[in-house]
């Protein structure tokens, strides 16, 4: 069935039976999809959704849609294997990471340029007991964002270019933390 709305063709791609998400274990249920974050902007679209599986487990995905025209059908771009985990796994931590971290509050985060210039951000707030409310992501170039975290779930889409700080904030919105990504160059 073709659409143009990008939810549906989100819950049509993760319950899609042809594809290859059921030897995966990761075909949903679709009573099960929940949206529980998105952005939206003119020309790009970002979801963070949880199901449960056919096999009964819990999994967290994101993806960017590019919305369709009048004549096309909405295009997905799942996000890259690192985008897809165990809503269980989701909070888990390496040494590595607890050691360049500290006791700080941080984001486990994935991101990747998906339109010239267009930035898809999510992760999960890993909060070592802090009240984090929200983020406010701040680019080396391209406008100041914020999230409100839900669930733990960070979701950023920007035009912006790394790297990037993150900052951590209570309730209050009171500054309790930073954090600095940067990617590699390819």
């Amino acid at each position: 069935m073709s659409t143009n709305d990008p939810k549906q063709v989100i819950i049509d791609y993760l319950s899609n039976t042809k594809s290859r998400r059921e030897e995966r274990g990761v075909l949903a249920q679709v009573e099960t999809i929940l949206f529980l974050k998105e952005k939206i902007l003119p020309n790009l679209q970002a979801y963070a959704v949880r199901y449960m599986s056919t096999t009964g487990q819990q999994w967290d995905e994101a993806y960017c849609i590019l919305p369709a025209s009048d004549q096309d059908v909405a295009g997905i771009w799942p996000t890259s294997s690192g985008f897809r985990l165990k809503t269980e796994n989701r909070l888990a931590t390496t040494e590595e990471e607890r050691g360049k971290h500290g006791s700080q509050p941080w984001i486990k985060l994935s991101g990747g340029e998906v339109v010239a210039g267009y930035w898809f951000l999510y992760g999960h707030l890993i909060a070592n007991g802090y009240d984090v409310a929200h983020v406010r992501m701040i680019p080396a170039s391209g406008p100041v964002e914020e999230d409100e975290v839900y669930d733990g779930v960070i979701l950023l889409l920007s035009p912006c270019s790394p790297p990037i700080e993150f900052e951590f904030y209570n309730p209050s919105h009171t500054l309790i933390g930073k954090q600095l990504w940067d990617v590699a160059p390819l």
